[in-house]
C-alpha cells in the first residue's frame, strides 16, 4: 500500500509498508514498540544490515517471570522465544544455544515475525548505552556479529558482567560462556569467549585497558588471583565509523549512565537517526543539544526517538535537575542525628558524585559496595581524571558479611585495603559515614544494626506489581530499623532526577531535530507525539512490533 510520497532534497522516495523493494532501507521494529525498553530495531540499506540496540524487554520479561524464577540456560534459544522475549529470527543467535537436531526452529516458522537470516550476514549493532533494557540480549547473539559503542559503554558492560556473579546466559553482553548438549541438557564448557567490540570514540587503547577487555580475574586453588586471558573472536579497539557499506556518525548525550550516546545512518533515503536514552536537564545537557544542532544540519530523514516520559501525569511532570536532588538530600543528612544510606540506581555516577558532594559537606564518610569500587577502578583505566578511590580520599569499601570473595572482589580488597569499613566499625560511629545501599543490600543491616538515622531513596518510582512490593519491602525493613525514610517516590519529589527528557522537551528535541519522519519507540504512548506535533511538516509512523517499514 503506498503510504506516502514526499522530495527528500529533489528525490522521490516512497514509503511503504510490509513489502521490500529494490534499493529501499526498512526499518523492522522487533523491540521497544509501545514498551519502555527491548529495543532492537533492524535497519536494512542493501547489504548491510544493523540493529540498533538489542536489548532485553523488562516489561515482558516480568509478565512471566522473576528473581527465583527465570528462563533455563539449559533449554538454550527455547524459552526466550517461546515466551517472545527474543524474535524468532533463525540464523541470528548463538548456534550454542540451539538444539543440534534442529528441532527447535520448527515450533517457530508459523510465528509471523519467523525470518531465516542463514547465509545473511549482520554487519552490527549499534548500541547506544550500557543499561540491560538496551544491551542485555545481546548475550544470544552470534559470535561473530561485532558490537559498536564507545569505549565507557563496553568497560561497563564488561564491569557488570563480571561482578553479577555466576553465570546469567541472560547477561553474557561482553562475554560469554560457550554451551554444550550433554543429556538433553546445554552445559557451559568453562571457558570464556570474547564478544567483539569495536569503539566508536576511543583509538588508542592504553595497555591496562586491554589487558582488563580481554581478561578476568581467577582465583586458582592454594594460588593468588591472577588475569587469565579469554578467548578472542576479534580484535577489540577504535574503528572508522563505518559498518558495511554504511557510514555512520555517534554524539554522545546526557543519560543516567556514563558513555551514552546517539547514532545517524546514512542510508540510500538520507539519514536515519536513532537517539537512544537522553535528557536536556542533567549536568551535561550541553552534549544533547549539540547532537540536536548536529543532526538539523543533516536534514534527518527518519528520526527514531526515545519517549518513556511520554505518559507522565501532569503532577510528575515537573523536573528535577541533579542540582535540586543535591540540595534537598543535602538537607536531609544534615538534619539525620545517625546513620545516612543512599539509595540510588547502580552505575549512576552522577548520582554517586553527588552523594559524595553531600558527605564531604557534612563531614561523612561515603562507602561504597565493592563492585561500585570495581566499577569506578575499570572506568579510570579509561580516563584518569574520573572519580575513582585513587582520586578521593574521603571514598570507602564496604566489607561484606561473606564466605569467600569472589576473584574481582578480592582483587579489591587487596587494591585498596586501607579503605575498608566493616559493620562494626560503622555501628560504633554512625554519624560519620554515608552508606550506598539498596534494597538488595538491606540483609546487610541486620550486621550493621542503625539505631536511628536517615535513608534517603534517590530512585526511580516503582513501575510494575514486583517494583512496588520490592519498594514495600523496602519501607518495612527502614520501619523496623527505626530510620526515617526520605524521598518515598509516593510521597515525596525532588530526590530523584530521571535520565529521561520529559515529554514537552521531546517535543522540542523533535522540532529542533526536524525530520521529515518520526517513530517514537521506547515508549507506551506514542500517540503522545502524533497529537502534539500536528500541524508540523513532520510525519509520525506508529509501526507495530514486528513491522517491516520499506522507504
Amino acid at each position: 500500500m503506498l503510504h506516502t510520497n514526499r522530495l527528500f532534497w529533489g528525490e522521490p522516495v516512497a514509503l511503504r509498508r510490509g513489502k521490500m523493494a529494490e534499493k529501499m532501507v526498512t526499518l523492522t521494529f522487533y523491540g521497544g514498540i509501545t514498551q519502555v525498553g527491548g529495543n532492537k530495531t533492524l535497519l536494512e540499506d542493501g547489504s548491510t544490515r544493523l540493529f540498533l540496540d538489542f536489548g532485553t524487554p523488562f516489561a515482558e520479561w516480568g509478565k512471566y517471570y522473576e528473581e527465583y524464577m527465570k528462563p533455563r540456560p539449559g533449554a538454550g534459544l527455547l524459552d526466550p522465544l517461546e515466551m517472545g522475549l527474543l524474535p524468532p529470527l533463525r540464523g541470528l543467535y548463538r548456534t550454542d544455544l540451539e538444539d543440534p537436531t534442529g528441532s527447535l526452529w520448527h515450533r517457530f516458522e508459523s510465528n509471523p515475525l519467523f525470518r531465516d537470516f542463514r547465509g545473511v550476514k549482520i554487519q552490527g549493532v549499534l548500541l547506544s548505552h550500557a543499561h540491560l533494557d538496551h544491551s542485555g540480549y545481546i548475550s544470544f547473539l552470534a559470535q561473530d556479529i561485532p558490537v559498536y559503542s564507545t569505549a565507557m559503554t563496553a568497560l561497563i558492560a564488561k564491569a557488570v558482567q563480571d561482578t553479577q556473579g555466576g553465570s546469567d546466559f541472560e547477561r553474557e553482553v561482553s562475554y560469554f560462556s560457550p554451551r554444550k548438549l550433554q543429556n538433553e541438557y546445554l552445559r557451559s564448557e568453562g571457558v570464556r569467549v570474547q564478544r567483539p567490540f569495536y569503539f566508536v570514540d576511543v583509538k588508542d587503547l592504553s595497555p591496562q585497558v586491554r589487558r582488563f577487555w580481554d581478561g578476568r580475574f581467577v582465583k586458582p586453588r592454594n594460588k593468588p588471583i591472577e588475569w587469565m586471558e579469554m578467548d578472542s573472536l576479534a580484535e577489540v579497539g577504535f574503528v572508522p565509523e563505518r559498518a558495511g557499506n554504511l557510514k555512520f556518525r555517534h554524539w554522545p548525550v546526557d543519560h543516567s549512565v556514563p558513555g551514552a550516546c546517539a547514532y545517524a545512518v546514512e542510508t540510500s533515503c538520507g539519514w536515519v537517526v536513532y537517539t537512544g536514552d537522553l535528557r536536556l536537564h542533567g549536568k551535561r545537557g550541553e552534549k544533547t543539544e549539540a547532537f540536536i544542532r548536529d543532526t538539523h544540519s543533516l536534514k534527518t530523514c527518519i528520526l527514531l526517538c526515545e519517549g518513556t516520559r511520554t505518559g507522565d501525569s501532569a503532577e510528575t511532570a515537573e523536573e528535577t535537575t541533579e542540582e535540586e536532588v543535591f540540595e534537598n538530600c543535602l538537607a536531609a543528612a544534615k538534619k539525620s542525628g545517625g546513620l545516612v544510606i543512599a539509595d540510588f540506581a547502580p552505575r549512576n555516577i552522577e548520582r554517586l558524585t553527588t552523594f559524595l558532594r553531600i558527605a564531604k559537606d557534612t563531614g561523612r564518610r561515603l562507602v561504597v559496595l565493592a563492585k561500585d569500587a570495581y566499577l569506578l577502578w575499570s572506568l579510570k583505566l579509561l580516563q584518569a581524571e574520573t572519580l575513582s578511590l585513587e582520586n578521593d580520599a574521603e571514598i570507602y569499601i564496604y566489607k561484606e558479611f561473606k564466605d569467600s570473595l569472589d576473584a574481582w572482589e578480592q582483587h579489591i580488597h587487596q587494591s585498596y585495603e586501607d579503605r575498608l569499613v566493616g559493620h562494626d566499625e560503622i555501628r560504633r560511629r554512625p554519624r560519620e559515614y554515608l552508606l550506598c545501599f539498596s534494597f538488595f543490600n538491606m540483609k546487610n543491616m541486620i550486621d550493621v544494626r542503625p539505631q536511628g538515622g536517615t535513608y534517603i531513596y534517590s530512585s526511580s518510582k516503582a513501575y510494575d506489581d514486583e517494583q512496588s512490593a520490592d519498594l514495600q519491602r523496602l519501607r518495612e525493613w527502614v520501619n523496623h530499623f527505626g530510620m526515617e525514610l526520605r524521598g518515598d517516590p509516593d510521597s515525596e519529589k525532588g530526590f530523584h532526577a530521571s535520565g529521561h527528557a520529559r515529554a514537552p522537551e521531546l517535543l522540542d528535541i523533535v522540532k529542533g531535530i526536524s525530520p521529515r519522519i518520526l517513530i517514537p519507540i521506547h515508549t507506551e504512548k506514542p500517540e503522545y507525539f502524533r497529537e502534539n506535533l500536528k500541524g508540523l511538516d513532520i510525519e509520525v509512523l506508529t509501526p507495530k512490533e514486528g513491522e517491516r517499514l520499506s522507504f
